[in-house]
């Protein structure tokens, strides 16, 4: 890994990120729309997480057109059982209109079992990326009309 990379790795293994997760969807996503349905899952997201925190990376799929996202949040101790996710797997529905398609659309979410994980190292390396590349980091205070961006 690069300097840049082990900087970004050493920042999010900081932020004390929980969960990894991975979004797809059975329709091609752009890089921007991938933006817009990442900030709608986190907007989702927020509605049942006190202080959801969390940063999220787009990535180009190798063998495909189009985008897929992966992700870092923070969930409280308590979000264990299997309806808390469940929970989360219908905000992101919500957020990718499965209203309009049959099926519903995927997302991977794995605990992250240490600091350094493989996990931060994944997302971290698309941020210095020189193909086209899209991330933000998700604060409350985005959801109080304010919006942080780091890009």
């Amino acid at each position: 890994m690069g300097k840049v990379n082990d900087q970004y790795s050493g920042f999010l293994s900081e932020q004390r990120y929980t969960h990894f997760f991975t979004l797809t969807t059975e329709y091609e996503l752009t890089l921007k729309s991938s933006r817009r349905l990442a900030e709608r899952t986190f907007c989702n997201w927020s509605k049942v997480v006190n202080d959801l925190t969390g940063f999220w990376v787009c990535e180009r799929f190798k063998e495909k057109p189009g985008y897929h996202i992966h992700g870092l949040i923070s969930l409280p101790r308590k979000w264990t059982l299997k309806e808390d996710f469940r929970t989360l797997l219908r905000c992101y529905q919500k957020a990718t209109g499965r209203m309009k398609h049959e099926r519903w659309q995927r997302i991977d979410l794995r605990r992250i079992k240490s600091r350094s994980s493989e996990s931060l190292d994944y997302v971290a390396k698309y941020v210095s990326k020189s193909t086209k590349v899209d991330y933000d980091f998700h604060t409350e205070s985005m959801n109080n009309g304010q919006r942080v961006i780091h890009e």
